[in-house]
């Protein structure tokens, strides 16, 4: 074999070589770009549960504040029954 035909076959073997390397890196680009949706995806998630909490945590405190709220509601209403109660059998108010 010729210096000439080594060398052509040195260049084809290099060839070859950097055809493989950029289609590795072809595949690793497409595997970096199907990571990267995959990261903006879950950080959608994130954002969505992340409002969904807090709309939960205001539903939750509104309820709370609307038990809170019939509880003293129907204390009120006690305290006047009892009042009544106790005007009625002339008792002293338990205050």
């Amino acid at each position: 074999m010729s210096t000439d035909e080594q060398i052509l076959n040195q260049l084809q073997a290099l060839q070859e070589g950097q055809e493989r390397i950029e289609a590795q890196i072809e595949g690793l680009a497409t595997r970096v770009g199907g990571i990267e949706t995959k990261v903006d995806d879950l950080q959608k998630g994130q954002r969505l549960l992340a409002t969904k909490l807090d709309v939960l945590a205001q539903t939750s405190e509104e309820q709370h504040k609307g038990i809170f709220d019939t509880l003293l509601g129907m204390n009120d209403i006690a305290h006047e029954r009892i009042t009544r109660v106790e005007k009625h059998l002339n008792l002293p108010p338990l205050d």
